[in-house]
């Protein structure tokens, strides 16, 4: 699997860093040092439910963001294999009844299968979603299928009648299935429910269009010579030779690069967000594509010339995309020197208003852009909330230390329309959750990290603190 951002997987699907981040980047000023009245928070053990609920998760949150109908605001744990072995892949999504869904496949030596959990808005297991809320799917039989081979779901997403759309990598290409709300794959998409587009590498994003069209994205290749490509299948599964050429249109990509979110804007053009670049040297690019899968004219080179003005002299960033009216919103953390143990006083957040064709939105801000006060993000996800606020999640820039004591936080900032910080959200318009500590004996001291979100709820997937299960933590948007 190709790795972006010096240690973290796609964006918004896995996050790997190693022990002892935590202590070393509040030494060195990276971690957001939060004010008197956000460090006085609730912390959460990990003590049983006398109900015989699952057990609560284990963090530390500011108080008055954690989701109250999910465990009365605690979370819970759950178990998930090959966490403590194996590097597996994570996926999450969450349904607009508020559904969290988590999907966790193995990395080396592979498994055959995909563990799909399903909980409530309530988080508890849905007992008719699979065995009580666990669904455990074959992966396709294939010719010349190598037994090493990886086969693995690296992205989910909900479909229009309730069903759950999978995509990810395995022999052969791109592989693309459809659960039905049992837990059970959809008969009726593909064949038995999967489908394999023949295309190199994997892929790593998926929506679909209100017409029940899906859009896929994915990449192949590492380093110099990565590929990109956003593919069209119809909502049976069959591949749409109409879009792009033959079903599928590349996009423009960069050093060690990968697709990590797709949109839609309200004229039905698709966007394509790609994290590039390593070392700590990393750029957001941006591609736009018409409902037949045609570059937009002219937008690669607004959006070129904008943006790269807004990042000279050199200038690295990280980010997510958000649709806004229009257009779209890029919204996360940049600084003018690559990313390493040492803060750059440059770094801060921004918020970047475009319009539909890739130029600047001039009548925000100042010149299309808010800033706001933020540490350099190693990973950033943006969620819309309600009455056009966006919430940012960031995660440290990884520095690998040696040290058994990690911590893992996430920093939130709650933006307005007009791109200031929202003083009503958190403690003065910023928030942090603090994840568990692994304990000594976690096998690798790695913890898997994504973020997922719709509408009000925002799902964070972690590790436990044992590091050998994961944990659900929900919070309010």
């Amino acid at each position: 699997m190709t790795f972006h951002r010096l240690g973290a997987l796609h964006p918004r699907r896995i996050h790997l860093i190693g022990a002892g981040l935590g202590a070393f980047i509040t030494a060195i000023g990276v971690m957001t040092v939060l004010p008197a009245a956000q460090t006085a928070a609730i912390s959460y053990s990990t003590t049983s439910s006398a109900t015989g609920a699952l057990d609560p998760a284990s963090f530390t949150a500011t108080p008055g963001i954690s989701d109250p109908a999910c465990n009365a605001g605690r979370g819970v744990q759950f178990t998930a294999p090959w966490i403590a072995n194996g590097a597996p892949s994570i996926a999450a999504t969450i349904s607009g009844n508020g559904s969290t869904f988590v999907a966790v496949t193995s990395g080396y030596p592979p498994h055959p299968f995909v563990i799909i959990h399903d909980f409530g808005s309530d988080c508890t297991p849905d007992h008719d979603f699979g065995h009580d809320g666990v669904a455990t799917i074959a992966f396709p039989k294939l010719r010349h299928s190598e037994r090493y081979t990886i086969t693995a779901i690296n992205a989910i997403s909900p479909a229009q009648s309730g069903e759950i759309i999978l995509v990810g990598q395995t022999t052969g290409g791109w592989l693309v299935g459809e659960l039905a709300q049992n837990g059970r794959l959809d008969a009726r998409f593909g064949q038995g429910g999967w489908t394999v587009l023949p295309w190199p590498g994997q892929a790593a994003a998926v929506l679909q269009e209100p017409s029940g069209r899906i859009i896929v994205a994915g990449e192949a290749g590492a380093g110099c010579c990565v590929n990109e490509w956003v593919s069209a299948l119809s909502s049976s599964g069959t591949l749409d030779k109409h879009f792009g050429v033959d079903g599928r249109v590349g996009i423009p990509s960069g050093e060690d690069s990968g697709v990590s979110r797709l949109a839609l804007e309200p004229n039905g053009d698709i966007l394509a967000l790609t994290v590039a670049g390593n070392m700590g040297c990393w750029d957001d690019l941006v591609a736009a594509l018409t409902p037949n899968g045609l570059p937009v004219a002219g937008f690669l080179d607004y959006f070129g010339t904008n943006w790269r003005s807004e990042l000279v002299p050199q200038g690295v960033s990280t980010g997510d995309l958000v649709v806004r009216g229009a257009g779209f919103v890029l919204v996360g953390t940049r600084q003018q020197t690559c990313v390493s143990n040492t803060a750059d006083p440059t770094a801060g957040g921004h918020m970047a208003v475009f319009e539909s064709d890739g130029k600047l939105e001039t009548s925000f801000a100042t010149g299309g852009v808010a800033t706001f006060s933020s540490p350099m993000q190693g990973q950033v996800w943006a969620f819309s909330a309600a009455g056009g606020d966006v919430l940012m999640l960031g995660m440290p820039a990884p520095v690998q230390v040696e040290n058994s004591d990690s911590t893992e936080a996430l920093d939130l900032v709650a933006l307005l329309p007009n791109g200031e910080v929202d003083s009503r959200y958190g403690a003065g318009g910023r928030a942090q959750v603090q994840l568990a500590s692994l304990l000594n004996d976690s096998p690798g001291s790695f913890v898997p990290v994504t973020v997922a979100g719709e509408g009000k709820w925002i799902a964070i997937v972690s590790s436990t603190a044992s590091g050998k299960g994961l944990q659900l933590i929900r919070i309010r948007s």
